[in-house]
């Protein structure tokens, strides 16, 4: 009977909640676990200003957060790990699992009690709560407690569930059939990003499963073909309790392969253009790119803020995006939008409030009424003072330093709009827009995806000639490099500046080798100056030649170290 009424309830609040246009809030408990009081402020902030869903990221490799009595080992050993810091775990290598007696037990869980009253009490208040489950992939807390749902059958050794195994669907039947007592959203987020599957290829159950579904295990698609199986009898599976399956953009099928009549909902979070596909296949969609939408991010200067994993997404940034959003709601399958926060490098509450407020506003009602730019703020610091009454601790807006001050002074040197020749290839997908970006005369901002910083991570990071179209007077040769060690992005541990008159005989004006830096973050000129013994500011190291030299043809290396990683720089300016 008490089953009955949960799905009565949960239709009932389906109805309620389904006119609304999604705004909402992810908040990831997994890796790092946030006490039950955290979450009850945010429901009343998210209700006083109009947000209304809270998807809550509950498991992970980190630590799996919500009791499942039919799996008792979820929370006894996969809710703990042996450092209570996701960094130090993580980077660890072994990412081990404790008991929850442990001396060496760090995390948590929430009781399905507790969630229970905590959903009643933000469903009271027009906030619903939508829980996620990661499948089939982030899972290695799962395969760790319950070794049969991992291709080998072994702890500590599988990533991904084993799509090939019934114990991986009965063990997801479980969690489902516990979920719907807890949860009274028609909702259920289901994962399903970054499946890397190479298990999968190997495994004797899952080739099996290939071969009686009729796919090749050497097609390109094989994987991704075995994940849209699984994930589709997954949706069905939560379709006939009442619920509709959420899914990460990566679960998006191409269209030959999507067969079933039920479409699970598709979060974006990479390219926007894959929405519009989802779109195109008839699927509901919900938008949260991460360029616009990860509140992990830095919203100020990186070097005034708490680390945190890279990037730079200030209000203003959000706020833009999300009044497009709401300009195209018109579209039917357009549900909404909703701000993510990560918790990597946000260690506790009072760390989370600062990263979510005043950012996740951009997505609320309030929003609609209460328009924001970067030189008037008043009704943003109105809300943020509401929010402090509140006992919530967010971001100190008032003292915001802005976008770093380069990004808005244009270069104009002896360099700027000569041709760049590339000896090792910039990558792709930061282009920076192509192969005039480092003599455009434009520099970067805070973050390494803002169009202006140009990544080289092939084997000869950067190498470039520079043809400055006749022979110059040069008094520096120099170039900023970012680092941010997050995304593994590291200054330069080598540098070389040839000069060439000809284009071919190359003399060696310059060579540095800085070392390793250890900095979460920083940017940081490096090259040369004639008559100044720093080749980067306040380093104090030597710059080989001193005076002014003559030449056209200017050559740069900046070479990565042990650490390997990425070498970002914006702009190369010979004065």
């Amino acid at each position: 009977m008490k089953r009955i009424l949960t799905l009565i309830l949960s239709l009932l609040m389906a109805t309620t909640f389904s006119a609304e246009r999604w705004s909402g809030i992810m908040i990831d408990v997994s890796r790092h676990f946030m006490p039950m009081e955290f979450l009850y402020r945010q429901v009343d902030a998210m209700s006083h200003f109009g947000i209304n869903r809270l998807h809550l990221h509950l498991t992970d490799a980190a630590g799996w957060r919500l009791e499942i009595k039919s799996r008792p080992r979820l929370t006894s050993m996969a809710a703990w790990r042996t450092d209570a810091s996701w960094k130090t775990w993580w980077n660890d290598g072994r990412r081990l699992y404790s008991e929850e007696k442990s001396d060496t037990a760090f995390g948590g869980y929430y009781t399905q009690e507790e969630m229970r009253r905590l959903v009643a009490y933000a469903d009271s208040r027009g906030v619903q709560i939508v829980p996620e489950i990661e499948f089939p992939a982030h899972s290695e807390e799962v395969t760790a407690a319950y070794p049969e749902t991992g291709c080998t059958g072994k702890p500590y050794e599988c990533a991904d569930f084993c799509l090939g195994s019934e114990a991986s669907y009965s063990f997801m039947n479980d969690v489902l059939s516990e979920l719907n007592g807890i949860f009274t959203s028609p909702y259920i987020h289901l994962g399903g990003d970054e499946a890397g599957g190479t298990r999968w290829l190997t495994c004797e159950r899952c080739l099996a499963k290939m071969k009686e579904l009729g796919i090749a295990p050497s097609a390109r698609d094989s994987r991704q073909r075995l994940q849209q199986y699984a994930s589709q009898r997954l949706t069905e599976m939560a379709d006939k309790a009442g619920r509709k399956v959420i899914l990460w953009d990566e679960a998006l099928p191409p269209t030959a392969l999507d067969t079933s009549a039920i479409k699970p909902i598709i979060m974006v979070w990479r390219d926007e253009s894959t929405a519009a596909r989802a779109m195109a296949q008839g699927h509901e969609v919900i938008l949260c790119p991460g360029k616009h939408c990860y509140v992990d991010t830095y919203q100020d200067c990186p070097l005034t803020e708490p680390e945190a994993i890279g990037g730079y997404i200030p209000l203003d940034n959000i706020w833009a995006y999300a009044r497009d959003v709401k300009k195209r709601m018109t579209d039917s399958l357009l549900l909404g939008m909703q701000v993510n926060l990560w918790t990597e490098y946000v260690p506790n509450d009072r760390h989370a409030e600062r990263m979510l407020w005043p950012r996740a506003l951009a997505v609320s009602a309030w929003a609609d009424d209460n328009d924001y730019t970067p030189k008037d703020k008043g009704k943003v610091i109105e809300a943020l003072n509401w929010l402090r009454q509140h006992d919530i601790t967010p971001f100190p807006l008032e003292s915001e330093v802005g976008e770093r001050q380069e990004h808005d002074s244009p270069v104009r040197c002896l360099s700027t709009g000569k041709k760049v020749t590339y000896n090792a290839p910039y990558n792709e997908y930061y282009s920076a827009g192509g192969s005039t970006a480092l003599t455009d005369g434009l520099r970067g901002g805070w973050a390494n995806n803002d169009g202006r910083w140009q990544g080289f991570i092939s084997r000869g990071r950067l190498d470039v000639i520079i043809d400055l179209e006749q022979t110059e007077r040069i008094k520096s040769i120099e170039a900023d490099f970012l680092q941010s060690i997050g995304p593994e992005i590291f200054l330069p541990e080598e540098i070389n500046i040839y000069t060439s008159t000809d284009g071919e005989n190359y003399t060696l004006l310059h060579h540095d080798t800085p070392g390793q830096s250890t900095v979460s973050t920083a940017y940081e000129t490096m090259g040369w100056k004639a008559g100044n013994t720093a080749t980067k500011r306040k380093t104090g190291r030597k710059a080989g030649k001193k005076g002014a030299t003559k030449a056209r043809y200017v050559r740069i290396q900046a070479l990565s170290g042990k650490r390997g990683g990425w070498i970002f720089t914006d702009e190369i300016v010979v004065r």
